[in-house]
Order: C-alpha cells, then sequence, then structure tokens
C-alpha cells in the first residue's frame, strides 16, 4: 500500500458511499509502507466488522480471495497495467479504474472486459446505484462460457 496507488481517493470513495448508506465491505490483500495509515483510516470510516485485511496472498490464497470480491477498485493514476487489474479480469471481477498508461489500452482496444472508468467527478453523484451495477456484472457461468476464451486472449495480448 503505497500512496501512489492514490490511497487518499478510496478513502474518500469509501466514505461517499457510506454516507449513501450502501450495504458493503472491504477486502483489502497486500501490504506496504502505507499499510497502517490505511487500515486505520479504512477501520475509521467503516468500523472493524466491515474491513478485512488479508497482507500478502500466496498463489493458492488468490483464487479464494477473488471469489470475494465484487469489483475491483483501482484508482492509481500512475501505476501501469498492474497485477491486480489483470488478476481480477482473469476471475471474471469488474474493475473500477481511472484510465493512465497502462489501462489505456482496456478501454480503447478490449471492450468485451468488464472495465470502467473512474472519473475525478464521480464523487459529485451517486456513486452507490452505479457501484451495484458494475458488481451485478461479476462472473456468472454465461460470463464464463461466453467470454472467458476471449478475455483470456485479450489478456495474453496485454501481457
Amino acid at each position: 500500500m503505497q500512496r501512489e496507488r492514490n490511497l487518499g481517493y478510496i478513502l474518500k470513495f469509501v466514505d461517499k458511499l457510506n454516507q449513501e448508506a450502501i450495504d458493503f465491505r472491504i477486502l483489502v490483500a497486500g501490504s506496504g509502507p502505507e499499510e497502517a495509515w490505511f487500515k486505520k483510516e479504512l477501520i475509521r470510516i467503516l468500523g472493524s466488522e466491515r474491513v478485512k485485511f488479508y497482507g500478502e496472498l500466496a498463489n493458492q490464497e488468490l483464487k479464494v480471495f477473488w471469489e470475494n470480491i465484487g469489483v475491483l477498485l483501482s484508482p492509481s493514476k500512475s501505476e501501469s497495467y498492474g497485477r491486480s487489474v489483470r488478476e481480477a479480469l482473469y476471475y471474471g471481477i469488474p474493475v473500477w479504474c481511472f484510465e493512465n498508461s497502462g489501462t489505456h489500452e482496456l478501454f480503447e482496444n478490449h471492450n468485451n472486459l468488464p472495465v470502467f472508468k473512474l472519473s475525478e467527478d464521480i464523487m459529485q453523484n451517486k456513486i452507490g446505484a452505479e457501484l451495484n451495477r458494475i458488481v451485478g456484472m461479476k462472473t456468472s457461468n454465461f460470463f464464463q462460457i461466453t467470454y472467458k476464451n476471449q478475455i483470456n486472449d485479450d489478456l495474453k495480448t496485454l501481457s
């Protein structure tokens, strides 16, 4: 967890959702220099019962982690096409992210992937309904059967 990943934006986003009384919880994997601060702030906003920190996950733990995720929020503006975005898409998890040097190609060339643009002004709108719509696009059998081969091909192209 590093400030370059736009952790402040995540906190504002979570606070906004919480103010809209949306029923959700936050699952966080990974670690980094801002981990203690980020944990403290998320728990301050949501309470400890709605936040779960996993730390670093081994490969065999990733599948279980991703099965519990409804959407990946990836607000980094400087990160390239990162591992978490690739993993989320592999597991059929919709991704909500800023367009940056890495994700630009997802928006331009891979319309069949469940990737949605974040924007600076999104906080001025009600985001709960949009979040629920996106979470509803999480992998289903139809999605796996219809799109999994295409997604795997797209991910190979992007790697």
